[in-house]
């Protein structure tokens, strides 16, 4: 049905409704786009899991740790909290500067050994403990930085949404996970196997990444 003109100024204007056409999602599964996905909830999951666990237990692990310097509290605002936003706040400058990938690879790296290198817990100095907390933490903030530079520059603007919402999704998971295995985990194996599967989980990230990571063209 043709819609009513309008009349301005003496001449006959016929009103026009815009065309809005649907977006394909279909799309985010062909093989270049699914690939991308299967990679980077790869990706979510093994950065959501040990980081998680340091947010939400910080200071039992930090106590089973054996520091006596400091508060527990304290230790995690100082310690990780605070470090998060110091990296986050260097990857402005970090990223743009290299590739993905060798990022990537780096930070998971990084993680994987400062988290295996506390895992002797009670016989390390307090020094030490806030160093590879604080390295951990610092690693993570610069990696964290990718979680939006990745889906930005790996999907097309139509099925990117699409995409971030299913990974946030999947990351979820990873946090549920945490949050029930945790506390059954902790009380039956101790600090020590935490950290050593926290850390085999960030070397997981950095295998696969080594394998699967793609690297965008204008890299």
């Amino acid at each position: 049905m043709r819609r009513p003109s309008r009349v301005r100024l003496g001449i006959e204007l016929e009103e026009i409704k815009p065309e809005v056409k649907a977006v394909d999602q279909t799309a985010l599964f062909k093989p270049r786009n699914l690939k991308n996905l299967t990679y980077l909830s790869v990706f979510w999951i093994c950065q959501a899991i040990p980081v998680t666990v340091l947010l939400m237990f910080g200071p039992v692990l930090i106590g089973a740790l054996g520091t006596s310097s400091f508060d527990t509290d304290v230790g995690q605002l100082v310690l990780t909290d605070s470090f998060f936003l110091i990296g986050s706040l260097a990857a402005i400058k970090i990223v743009p500067q290299f590739a993905r990938r060798p990022v990537t690879l780096w930070t998971f790296g990084i993680m994987a050994l400062s988290l295996a290198l506390l895992s002797p817990g009670s016989v390390l100095s307090d020094f030490v403990v806030c160093l590879l907390l604080s390295v951990y933490a610092l690693s993570y903030g610069v990696q964290s930085v990718l979680d939006y530079v990745y889906p930005a520059e790996l999907f097309p603007t139509s099925v990117r949404s699409t995409a971030l919402g299913i990974l946030g999704s999947i990351s979820r998971v990873g946090v549920f996970v945490v949050t029930l295995g945790f506390p059954m985990t902790f009380q039956g194996l101790g600090v020590q196997a935490v950290l050593l599967i926290g850390a085999a989980i960030c070397m997981l990230g950095f295998i696969v990444s080594w394998i699967w990571a793609p690297e965008p063209s204008h890299h």
